[in-house]
């Protein structure tokens, strides 16, 4: 039952468009930019102090910092990109 409601929904519910791996990448840094403005240290510092638990409980707006900083190192060895190619928006 559950299969079947789920392959249903899957036909009848739009889809988003996918993402690239680069235009996830370069919303990423858009995003970590934004969030270094805003908290005024680089991402690989805040991901330091995180991690390391110098930073006290803070705005949720840390736990996405944390899960983009991962996954902008992750893309940057995986798929070797630049954060100098991307362009602000």
């Amino acid at each position: 039952m559950f299969v079947t409601s789920a392959i249903q929904a899957r036909r009848t519910l739009p889809t988003r468009p996918s993402r690239t791996p680069a235009e996830y990448f370069a919303e990423t840094v858009r995003i970590l930019r934004r969030l270094e403005r805003k908290y005024g240290m680089t991402s690989a510092e805040f991901y330091r102090k995180f991690q390391e638990g110098i930073l006290q409980e803070g705005p949720t707006d840390y736990w996405e910092w944390r899960v983009r900083y991962k996954s902008f190192l992750t893309m940057r060895e995986r798929f070797g990109f630049s954060e100098a190619e991307v362009v602000d928006a």
